[in-house]
């Protein structure tokens, strides 16, 4: 297997970019075939706004809250809150 632009040589490419890459197979008799892939971007880029917000009730407090809206990208969202993880 040789991948371009890639430079791979196994028969999966992954972490590619969005683009075309080609690869060409070659048996032991040196007889080659040749396959072209388009990798895509989502439709629209990932976006977030912010959607609401609560503030702590007093001093030290633990209560409060933020909320954001996801648009774009590819669902399946996951979502990670910093610092305190949050959930």
């Amino acid at each position: 297997y040789s991948w371009a632009p890639s430079g791979g040589t196994a028969a999966t490419a992954s972490g590619l970019s969005a683009g075309t890459y080609t690869v060409t197979v070659t048996d032991a008799n040196s007889c080659t075939a040749t396959q072209s892939f388009t990798i895509t971007e989502p439709t629209n880029a990932l976006s977030l706004t912010p959607a609401s917000q609560t503030n702590v009730s007093c001093n030290s407090g633990s209560n409060g809250s933020a909320t954001v809206s996801v648009s774009g990208g590819t669902a399946g969202y996951t979502y990670s809150w910093a610092p305190s993880g949050g959930t």
